[in-house]
């Protein structure tokens, strides 16, 4: 397959480099690369807006957010770290550049970058950003640190939209014996809750 090449544009970008960022499976790319099969991959866009507030300035431009495997089940997030990266000798190209492939932990959070810069003639500098990582679709329980016998409460899910489509979101609860399914709509960088109520037992 050869090389493809997208643009995202709105009315302050008929001129100049309009490339957005690309996100593979978590990781930040310049360039979309050439071997993905269209047949298997799902596509999203980030706006930029939306975008530079999860990646920074590289997102100008806007992010397409491109998942492979998109018939699998969805995977179980298993790998965090308190640390997401370390190069402590990266060289920059003649134009000043340095470019550095990235794999975020599983973390959803926000993770802030240092840079140390050291030049000839005693020239030093630094600097510092944030990016956050995130799914396109969040899930969030809410629930008390505990409760005492025949307390009656509402748990709540929320279910976080950060794509740029309407999704419909089937939620289910279930806690000994009690089950419950939910079907709510989510628009476009929207939440939607759901609630289960459930009442603490004698047995507790």
């Amino acid at each position: 397959m050869a090389e493809t090449s997208i643009q995202i544009r709105g009315a302050g970008s008929i001129s100049g480099d309009n490339t957005p960022l690309y996100v593979v499976d978590g990781i930040l790319m310049d360039a979309m690369p050439g071997n993905l099969d269209p047949n298997t991959v799902t596509i999203e866009v980030l706006k930029a807006a939306v975008g530079t507030a999860i990646y920074g300035s590289r997102a100008a431009n806007g992010v397409i957010v491109i998942t492979t495997g998109g018939n699998k089940a969805p995977a179980i997030r298993t790998r965090f770290s308190d640390d997401a990266y370390f190069l402590p000798d990266a060289s920059t190209d003649k134009k000043g550049f340095a470019r550095i492939p990235i794999r975020y932990p599983e973390n959803i959070t926000g993770w802030q970058h240092v840079v140390y810069a050291a030049a000839p003639k005693g020239k030093y500098g630094s600097a510092a950003i944030v990016s956050k990582t995130f799914k396109l679709l969040q899930g969030i329980l809410q629930v008390p640190a505990f409760l005492t016998e025949g307390d009656s409460i509402y748990l709540s899910g929320k279910a976080i939209n950060y794509s740029q489509q309407t999704k419909q979101i089937k939620t289910s609860f279930g806690m000994r014996g009690q089950q419950t399914t939910q079907t709510v709509l989510a628009n476009e960088g929207q939440s939607a809750i759901s609630y289960f109520g459930i009442k603490a037992p004698s047995c507790i």
